[in-house]
């Protein structure tokens, strides 16, 4: 079987070192193709985002200029042959242009003609003379027949003293709107990642085939057409994107030899002298894996043969040859000698249980309570109470039942309340006026399982320790669903009006530890156990005094499937 694994696992290498072989090969063959799909792929996605942030800012420019034609219109008349625009109107236009610009980023001038002599023009501060003259000169060769409509969103492109503008033109009547916004604004490296150092963004202006340069390297001299496609004759990637204006389309070239600096193909001989490498690799891999691996593992395997011949308390002495199966080793060991400890612990707590039930059961039967029932109902006798005779026999037969029922280990909220209503109404009968009982449990916690007698123990102890003949001893219980850091669940209160908790009780019942069983305190310290035993939590039983005087005591049952183990108790 180990030659088996060896030789599977040698073909396997080899078959792995020749794949890696024709994946290199395949690798540097198929590298510069790749990487010129990812990066034109991206580089479109890139233009394509960015042709769309230009016509938000273009959209913006054609709102300004929808303005300026609003306040000529409110100012002045439209239709030809009427008298010219006044001072008060040209000067609402000028004070509208010089508020736009200094609003808009992108702008770089606005300007109103009329066709006869009204011209207007405002540029943006900082601009250079000679900019804003060649500018000026533009705007006034401007015609109509180059306008658009009002709702026409269309722009055309232009050199302007050897620099290139985005230029749009609206006619109203007899009067002409424009705005300038220069193409270098819009660079796209500002905003954007452009893979590739040397780049160009030219747009083209579709009706007359023209390009005007908007950022990166000037390449329109070298960018050839043919049937409609731009391209280059050396490795320069193109990425076509047109606007939303299908006149205007942006263009992207990309020198490919700046993406592959590295790439290249590796020779013949460097694959064979990297396959030479692999095969050693290979071989000293099958010779350490037998000496670090196969080895160690037949031991932990022989080892896991005789845990499961039931031999616990077998210890691998094999030395390891490396930290992992050492490690591997001492928890084996740990665990076997876990193993048979927990062995016998599961026998030690199985005794427990057994010790614990007899304690329980010898705890609930107390002859004298028994001899006290017989003795009051012959005290009723002389009495002369049938009814009342007939209530506390059928009273004592349900206590009996309940009490007597070895069979059960279990029983609900209302069940357990049940038992006790029944058990207060036996001692209001024997002592009329003695208890003040107040008992409320809430819907969702009706049917909560909980262990037999384990409120009626607190029950039975304020009864035993709290009541007196000269004033009526008041009884309250609660069970309400509770929740906190660490428990959800039931929490079960009962608080009684006596003298309260002696401290010695108090220090010995709700430790983290079970208490030790003692003849003064049977019932609590019993009860602290169970609940240790079953749920495997030493905090499931609090006792305390209450500020106003009295004991107070809570169970708390924590929610959820009990394990078998406590089940059988």
């Amino acid at each position: 079987m180990v030659r088996s694994w060896i030789k599977q696992t040698t073909v396997l290498l080899l078959t792995i070192l020749l794949s890696l072989s024709l994946f290199i090969t395949w690798t540097n063959y198929n590298f510069n193709t790749q990487i010129r799909k990812t990066a034109n792929r991206e580089n479109t996605n890139t233009v394509s985002t960015w042709c769309k942030t230009v016509e938000v800012r273009l959209d913006a420019l054609h709102e300004n200029l929808y303005d300026l034609l609003l306040t000529i219109y409110n100012n002045t008349e439209l239709k030809r042959g009427t008298p010219m625009m006044q001072f008060e109107a040209r000067q609402s236009c000028i004070d509208e242009m010089s508020d736009k610009l200094i609003a808009s980023e992108m702008a770089e001038a606005f300007f109103v003609r009329d066709d006869e002599s009204l011209f207007l023009f405002c540029s943006k501060s900082g601009i250079p003379n000679r900019e804003a003259s060649a500018m000026k000169a533009f705007a006034l060769e401007q015609t109509f027949e180059q306008t658009t409509g009002i709702w026409e969103k269309s722009w055309r492109l232009a050199t302007i003293d050897e620099q290139d503008y985005f230029v749009k033109t609206i006619a109203l009547g007899k009067y002409m709107v424009g705005a300038i916004s220069k193409l270098s604004q819009y660079d796209i490296q500002k905003s954007f990642n452009v893979l590739g150092e040397e780049m160009s963004l030219m747009l083209e202006q579709k009706d007359t085939e023209a390009l005007y340069l908007c950022s990166g390297q000037d390449w329109r001299q070298e960018m050839q057409s043919e049937k409609g496609v731009r391209f280059f004759q050396d490795e320069r990637m193109v990425a076509e994107i047109p606007f939303e204006d299908e006149n205007i389309a942006a263009i992207l070239a990309v020198r490919s030899d700046t993406l592959l600096e590295n790439a290249g193909y590796g020779s013949a001989g460097v694959l064979l002298i990297c396959s030479l490498i692999c095969l050693g690799l290979i071989v000293y891999l099958l010779i350490f894996l037998n000496h670090q691996v196969l080895k160690p593992t037949k031991v932990l395997l022989k080892a896991n043969q005789e845990i499961g011949s039931g031999n616990f308390s077998y210890q691998i002495t094999a030395p390891a040859h490396n930290r992992e199966f050492a490690e591997l080793y001492e928890s084996y060991n740990n665990m076997a000698a876990r193993i048979c400890r927990l062995n016998q612990e599961a026998y030690d707590h199985l005794r427990q249980q057994q010790e614990n039930q007899l304690r329980l059961f010898r705890a609930q039967i107390k002859p004298h309570f028994y001899l006290n029932a017989i003795t009051t109902i012959v005290n009723m006798t002389y009495q002369d109470k049938p009814e009342k005779i007939r209530t506390y026999i059928s009273g004592l037969a349900k206590y009996l039942r309940y009490m007597l029922n070895t069979q059960a280990r279990w029983t609900t909220v209302a069940e357990e309340v049940t038992h006790i209503r029944n058990y207060l109404q036996m001692q209001e009968l024997r002592f009329p006026g003695s208890i003040i009982e107040d008992i409320q449990y809430d819907d969702d916690v009706a049917h909560t399982p909980i262990p037999m007698l384990a409120l009626f123990t607190l029950v039975e102890n304020s009864i035993k320790h709290a009541m007196t003949l000269y004033e009526p001893l008041k009884l309250t219980i609660r069970c309400t669903r509770f929740e906190t850091e660490g428990f959800v669940g039931a929490r079960i209160v009962e608080e009684d009006s006596g003298d309260g908790f002696p401290q010695e009780v108090l220090d010995m019942i709700g430790g983290e530890k079970p208490p030790a069983m003692t003849k003064e305190h049977l019932g609590l310290s019993n009860l602290s156990y169970t609940l240790n035993l079953i749920y495997h939590r030493g905090d499931l039983l609090r006792i305390g005094n209450r500020p106003e005087g009295g004991a107070r005591a809570e169970i708390w049952i924590p929610e959820g499937e009990i394990e078998d183990e406590a089940i059988d108790l």
